[in-house]
């Protein structure tokens, strides 16, 4: 379809306001249009030169010809319309278009920011040599997991008193005295992803519930959901079919969604009135995503891992009870090889292997030499911890960026809104807020649907009233993952794996995700240890029969069931999916 008409005054004005290239850029633009013009003439001189035995005149020519093309390239009116629209669009697609171009050439950098001191990739550790993860979150848990089935010696440290990351489950107390735990972080999954979770949670007995992603939202006084159809802006079904198939063109791989959206006519108001809402809660933190790969992004709308429909409430499960009851059940066998409340706050390669140095609960020091380390941490603290990172390590994970956000557990009725238009999810932007808003949810029905909660337990990401009732406020941090981030992170990012003994996990690494910061953490396992394909089988493992993707009939998805026998065959699972090689 073709972009929407601007009208001539529009014109005007984006002519008049469009910058004009400061004297650095210009300079450096000619320059470069120099060096290009040159290197063509010589390139095309030199092929036509080799016909000929010897080509004595082949450098007065080349610097004749660049003359020539130099000349041409500096010619006035050229070079000004071409100069300006290069800075003009750079300026515009800043935070994504500039990084794209940019990127190429920094990855031919790599080798020479690699310092040459960087240690070495160490060998695979053997069993019987102490490995340490540090960070309990997904990545962290999932790692440990893997390596103590493989028969290794393992500790894992983690500076909050509890076990999960953002599968953060809050007590709750009712008016009756009872106490259920609610989710604060992890919410749901989709019906085909999450299928190691699904395994280990099937393992362990944690049962699902499930529900869907019905979404309401006010934006600026404008309301609209996900099950209304007659009210259905057209604009909404135009979009599902544009992006229809999308997640399958590995050519949108690096394409900022932004992009795709404006070379399809997608304008600000339809990103501020559904995109940025709906997509807000998935990601929980809007900076950025429109710089996401169009490719990830597409993929949340269409194919096998679909989270999200505008038309109408997809289909989703969460954990019963609480995300926390399955770490709970899950590190129960190896509690006492889990250090809650001690935060690491160094790490050292050294030839022995690596030095950790962490503080215990009474402010005690306490340092251990293991053969391995996981880090299934932020790059960010890791950066603080880790004491002899060379620059190019250093600069690989200061490319990854974090936005936070606040999260409260309340009782205050008032920011849901009327029962009518209320639905499992409901987001609120008033335009005297600029771009903040706020997305409340009644947690009960989500986690444990057969038990009326009296309160009513009510969660708000990014709460922009006063709130009544607070019972708990957690602040996460949130990954924001653009183009640049897949450029560092599917790039250098994996020469840093495994040099002196340090390995890391955490979604960071590649896809923003629970079920990728899993998968970072089992990979980072395999590779850390060599784990073997399989382990043995306990006596009296029970055979499982496990539904890993779920039927979705309107789309024609039917559902994958997998036999699963005891830990032995979980793990067997899991390294199949992520350490075989395949």
């Amino acid at each position: 379809m073709a972009d929407p008409e601007v009208s001539e005054a529009e014109t005007k004005t984006k002519t008049k306001t469009s910058p004009r290239p400061p004297l650095w850029f210009r300079l450096l633009f000619a320059v470069g249009g120099a060096l290009v013009a040159l290197l063509i003439a010589a390139v095309a001189i030199a092929l036509w030169a080799w016909r000929y035995t010897e080509p004595t005149w082949l450098w007065p020519a080349v610097a004749a010809a660049s003359t020539v093309a130099l000349l041409v390239l500096l010619a006035p009116p050229t070079r000004r319309r071409l100069c300006a629209r290069t800075y003009a669009s750079l300026v515009r697609f800043r935070r994504g278009g500039a990084l794209l171009l940019l990127s190429a050439a920094a990855l031919m950098l790599v080798p020479l920011l690699r310092s040459p001191s960087a240690p070495p990739v160490a060998e695979p550790v053997a069993r019987g040599e102490a490995i340490a993860v540090v960070g309990g979150g997904a990545a962290g848990v999932h790692a440990t997991w893997m390596l103590l089935q493989a028969g290794h010696d393992v500790v894992l440290y983690e500076a909050a008193n509890y076990i999960g990351g953002h599968a953060y489950s809050a007590p709750f107390e009712t008016a009756s005295g009872a106490i259920v735990d609610l989710d604060m972080g992890f919410l749901f999954g989709s019906p085909q992803g999450y299928q190691d979770l699904k395994v280990l949670m099937a393992l362990v007995g944690a049962e699902r519930v499930y529900g869907d992603v019905g979404f309401a939202a006010e934006v600026d006084g404008f309301a609209w959901n996900t099950d209304v159809e007659a009210a259905r802006d057209p604009e909404i079904e135009r979009f599902h079919r544009a992006i229809a198939g999308a997640y399958a063109d590995d050519s949108l791989d690096f394409v900022p969604f932004g992009w795709w959206l404006r070379r399809h006519g997608f304008d600000a108001t339809f990103r501020r009135r559904y995109l940025t809402p709906y997509l807000t809660l998935l990601f929980l933190n809007p900076d950025g995503f429109y710089n996401y790969s169009t490719r990830f992004m597409a993929s949340m709308f269409d194919g096998p891992d679909k989270y999200l429909d505008l038309r109408a409430p997809w289909h989703a499960w969460s954990v019963a009870g609480g995300s926390a009851r399955y770490y709970r059940a899950l590190t129960e066998p190896f509690a006492a090889r889990i250090r809650l409340g001690h935060p690491v706050v160094g790490v050292t390669r050294g030839p022995d292997g690596v030095t950790l140095t962490a503080v215990g609960p009474d402010g005690e020091a306490i340092e251990a030499r293991y053969a391995a380390v996981i880090l299934a941490i932020p790059p960010d603290v890791a950066r603080t911890i880790v004491g002899d990172l060379s620059p190019f390590e250093d600069w690989v994970l200061a490319q990854v960026r974090y936005g936070s956000s606040e999260v409260i557990l309340h009782t205050d009725t008032g920011a849901l809104p009327p029962a009518a238009a209320r639905r499992t999810y409901n987001w609120r932007q008033d335009a005297a807020w600029g771009d903040a808003f706020e997305l409340s949810a009644e947690l009960g029905p989500i986690v444990s649907p057969d038990v009326p909660l009296e309160p009513a337990a009510i969660g708000t990401l990014n709460p922009q009233r006063p709130i009544d009732g607070v019972r708990e406020r957690k602040i996460w941090r949130h990954l924001v993952q653009d183009v640049w981030h897949f450029v560092a992170m599917f790039g250098p990012m994996p020469d840093l794996q495994g040099r002196g003994g340090i390995w890391y996990a955490g979604s960071w690494t590649s896809y923003i995700g629970h079920e990728s910061a899993m998968r970072s953490g089992i990979q980072a396992a395999c590779a850390a240890a060599s784990l073997p394909a399989e382990v043995a089988a306990s006596p009296g493992d029970e055979c499982l029969k496990v539904q890993v993707k779920d039927a979705i009939p309107e789309v024609g998805v039917t559902a994958e069931t997998v036999e699963i026998c005891g830990a032995s065959g979980a793990y067997a699972y899991l390294w199949r999916r992520h350490c075989s090689g395949d």
